[in-house]
């Protein structure tokens, strides 16, 4: 995530817009869904978004088959799911049950025999959705989903039986809302076993779905703005933290650089191989700070993503490795576990900077560090760090 940047996101193609960031106050609640007159042939509609877990991560209000739901916003994944009204908690490393209250679910939840629209899906079906930092397995059905004031009719999803997520959902989150390409759907043929790509049922997310409709036109933009360390602390959920705009850009004031995205699902050579991407995505992405000139290439990652549901900027090893050196005073520790380097609230950071496509994006140094609630006090996370292991040596923003 780099707060400092909009980001565009079309069916066609995707941009990103830093925009002068202004703090929002904290007495401001979520407001109700505003639409204005677009470039396109429909109006855009902007709907606020709040900030769970201090800041960590932005979710949205939707209901499905009338329900009301509190969901993360991910351009990172294509699936919507919510977790049942009877979900079991499981350790999301071994799948195991788990007291319930280590997940720490939203009070929403789905359930069927509450909705007038639901609809089973007419085959047995298995929905196994798994996450850097979660997982959701259940089963797939279809309702009416409702997003800012537009309805979607029949939209499938998945209502997740088993669920977690990493370090808990803070009371605040039901679920996911991906809007990414159909073929990252985590929804598949038969009872779950022994499954292989050719189980996989690709369906449209809520974004997708609704521009073939007609009810949008097939672009949408997101800002992102940031918190005080403070808030970051106290794990809160901060209201309006940002904004989803349907159909186009909000009227923001921006840095006039922009820069244009390759299509989900094209190949790009990776190593001896080639790797079909399926994310909005950049191609050689360049990170730049005082001395990343010596690391050459390596410093430039082949394939880029941009992911609202990731909260650190995840870059090459090498990057990660001689950004966090350049950190006065040194970090603390690198803890595998949580992928992060853990460092002084108030240490100083090297000026760090993308380049994509020959245009470079700097980053405010309010954005290099998260006061995550779980560190002593005056420690926070460097927002820079490397791949997990079982990622490619890539980078996501």
């Amino acid at each position: 995530m780099i707060p400092a940047l909009a980001v565009l996101g079309q069916i066609v193609g995707v941009s990103a817009i830093p925009h002068d960031r202004r703090s929002t106050p904290s007495t401001l609640n979520s407001a109700p869904a505003e639409t204005s007159s677009g470039c396109g042939s429909k109006d855009l509609t902007t709907i606020p978004l709040d900030g769970v877990l201090g800041g960590g991560g932005y979710t949205i209000n939707i209901t499905i088959g009338g329900q009301p739901q509190v969901v993360l916003v991910d351009t990172g994944s294509a699936d919507l799911w919510i977790h049942s009204k009877n979900v079991t908690c499981v350790n999301v490393t071994t799948s195991q049950p788990i007291d319930s209250a280590e997940c720490a679910f939203g009070p929403g939840g789905y359930d069927p025999s509450q909705s007038s629209t639901y609809q089973p899906l007419p085959f047995e079906n298995s929905f196994l959705g798994s996450y850097a930092g979660g997982l959701a397995h259940g089963v797939g059905a279809r309702d009416t989903v409702v997003l800012g004031g537009i309805s979607v009719e029949n939209l499938t999803f998945g209502i997740a039986e088993y669920a977690s997520f990493q370090g808990g959902a803070g009371n605040a989150v039901d679920g996911i809302i991906g809007l990414a390409s159909p073929s990252l759907s985590h929804l598949f043929k038969g009872d779950g076993e022994n499954i292989t790509a050719v189980d996989q049922i690709q369906y449209n997310s809520w974004f997708y779905q609704a521009a073939e409709d007609g009810l949008i036109d097939p672009s949408f933009s997101l800002v992102l703005n940031r918190t005080s360390q403070e808030k970051q602390r106290s794990g809160q959920t901060i209201h309006h933290l940002g904004s989803l705009t349907l159909g186009g850009t909000p009227d923001i004031a921006t840095t006039n650089k922009s820069v244009t995205f390759t299509n989900p699902n094209f190949t790009v050579p990776f190593e001896d191989f080639e790797v079909t991407v399926k994310y909005y995505s950049a191609v050689n992405a360049t990170f730049n700070f005082p001395g990343s000139e010596a690391l050459g290439t390596n410093s430039t990652s082949p394939i880029t993503l941009l992911d609202s549901g990731t909260t650190n900027i995840v870059v090459p090893q090498s990057v990660a490795e001689a950004f966090n050196a350049a950190v006065e005073p040194a970090p603390i520790m690198f803890n595998a576990e949580l992928g992060s380097y853990i460092v002084q609230c108030n240490a100083t950071f090297p000026d760090f900077s993308v380049t994509i496509s020959a245009v470079e994006f700097t980053l405010q140094k309010e954005d290099l560090t998260f006061a995550e609630s779980y560190l002593p006090e005056g420690y926070c996370l460097s927002a820079v760090g490397p791949p997990s292991a079982s990622q490619i040596d890539g980078a996501i923003l």
